[in-house]
C-alpha cells in the first residue's frame, strides 16, 4: 500500500499547486473565466484522485488474491469469482470455465478486468457506491460523516456534468468560490485516507480468506 499512498501525496500536492494558482487568478481583474477554468479542472482532478486511489487498492487485494484457491477465499469473493467467469456465459464457455477451475487453472481476474466486466464502478464513485463496491470483498462497517460524504456526491455530480458536456469548463464552476473546492477537497481526501486504512486493515488481517 506504500506506492497507493505516495501517489495520493502525489495528486494532493498537485491540487494544491492548482490552488495557489487560481488563488492568485482570483486577485487579478478580468480572470474570472480562466479561475472558473481552473476550478473545474481541479474538480476533475480530485475526482480522479477518488476513482484512482480506489482501483489501486483493489489492485493490491488482486495481486494477493491471484494465487489463492477459490476454496480459500471469503464468500463475497467467491460469488465475484464466479460472476466474473460465469455471468452471461454460453453452455460451452461454462464448460471450458469449469474444466479450467476444476484443473486450478483459473485465478481470481486483474481488478481492471473485473471492473470492467462486471461494471462495478465508471465515473460514478461516490460514499454509497464506494460501500457496494467494498462489501463485494467482504469489507464492511465502513463509515464517513455526512458533510464528507455530500461533498464527495458534490464532486462525482461535477464530474459527471464536464465529463458529459452538460456545462463548459468556465460555466461548471462559476458559482463556487475557491475556499468552498478547497473544503470539498479536504473531504475527499480524508475519505481516501479511511479507504486506504480499511484496505491495509483488510489485508493485514487477511480478511478475504475464508474464516
Amino acid at each position: 500500500m506504500i506506492s497507493v499512498k505516495n501517489n495520493l501525496i502525489e495528486r494532493k500536492l498537485e491540487l494544491n499547486k492548482m490552488f495557489i494558482i487560481v488563488e492568485e487568478l482570483d486577485g487579478e481583474t478580468g480572470k474570472i473565466k480562466e479561475a472558473c477554468v481552473l476550478k473545474s479542472l481541479i474538480f476533475m482532478m480530485i475526482y480522479n484522485s477518488v476513482e484512482s486511489t480506489i482501483s489501486s487498492c483493489l489492485n493490491v487485494v488482486h495481486d494477493i488474491i491471484e494465487n489463492i484457491e477459490y476454496k480459500n477465499l471469503n464468500k463475497e469473493i467467491q460469488k465475484l469469482w464466479s460472476e466474473y467467469y460465469f455471468c452471461g456465459a454460453n453452455g460451452d464457455n461454462v464448460s471450458r470455465q469449469l474444466t479450467a477451475f476444476s484443473d486450478g487453472m483459473q485465478k481470481f481476474p486483474k481488478a481492471d478486468l473485473l471492473l470492467q466486466k462486471l461494471k462495478l464502478y465508471s465515473g460514478n464513485i461516490d460514499v454509497r457506491k464506494s460501500r457496494t463496491v467494498l462489501k463485494k470483498y467482504g469489507m464492511l462497517n465502513f463509515h464517513i460523516n455526512e458533510t464528507d460524504s455530500s461533498n464527495i456526491l458534490k464532486v462525482k455530480r461535477k464530474r459527471n456534468e464536464l465529463a458529459h458536456g452538460e456545462y463548459s469548463f468556465s460555466e461548471a464552476s462559476n458559482q463556487t468560490t475557491t475556499q468552498e473546492i478547497k473544503a470539498i477537497s479536504t473531504s475527499c481526501f480524508v475519505f481516501l485516507e479511511k479507504v486506504i486504512q480499511l484496505f491495509e486493515s483488510y489485508i493485514e488481517n487477511e480478511k478475504y480468506l475464508n474464516s
